[in-house]
């Protein structure tokens, strides 16, 4: 999952299409994302999701300059 946030920096996934994405149930996805928002270069909030396009909670790395 890091790896596929990182890959897409610009990108902002909600759980419903990050488990899509990763072929994994919505609640593994969720969990992901709650352990991946404690790391440095991870970002989770309230926004619009870069698949779907609906405004929910997303994740996604932080752009670096």
């Amino acid at each position: 999952m890091r790896e596929l946030l990182h890959a897409q920096s610009a990108d902002r996934f909600c759980t419903a299409c990050l488990s899509g994405l990763l072929d994994t149930s919505e609640a593994s996805a969720r969990m992901a994302m709650v352990t991946l928002e404690a790391e440095p270069g991870t970002t989770r909030g309230y926004g619009t999701c870069s698949r779907c396009g609906k405004d929910r909670i997303v994740v996604g790395a932080v752009r670096r300059a």
